[in-house]
């Protein structure tokens, strides 16, 4: 888990959505814990609470830099590709020629927007 985040704020964080990543809900515990930027600083967010989500060690790899639509499209794709690779840039590309709707790739909400509901 970061370092540069007081123990106080890790735990807000985290009761967000309940010790659960915010993503995927898998159960999280404060050493097993990614501190996700919803907004991704390299796109121009902040280290502010709004913007921090708990996530776990695999959401938070696989989105990486991502904004949130560009990630839901990826774990959409990835769920139907059976292990095809294929950039972002290039899922974006398939899913405006409709190639992901022939393939039945259909995106879902995160747990934190089912949990919001």
């Amino acid at each position: 888990m970061s370092k540069q985040f007081p123990e106080s704020k890790k735990r807000k964080i985290a009761e967000k959505c309940n010790y659960r990543c915010a993503y995927c809900g898998c159960g999280l515990t404060l050493e097993t814990m990614r501190i996700d930027h919803f907004h991704p600083r390299a796109k121009g967010g902040n280290n502010h609470i709004e913007n921090l989500m708990p996530c776990c060690l695999i959401c938070n790899s696989i989105k990486g830099i991502l904004d949130i639509e560009d990630f839901r499209l990826r774990v959409a794709f990835q769920k139907k590709a059976e292990g095809m690779k294929f950039s972002t840039e290039q899922i974006k590309f398939l899913n405006r020629k409709g190639v992901l709707a022939a393939m039945g790739v259909s995106t879902e909400l995160f747990f934190f927007e089912r949990v919001e509901e």
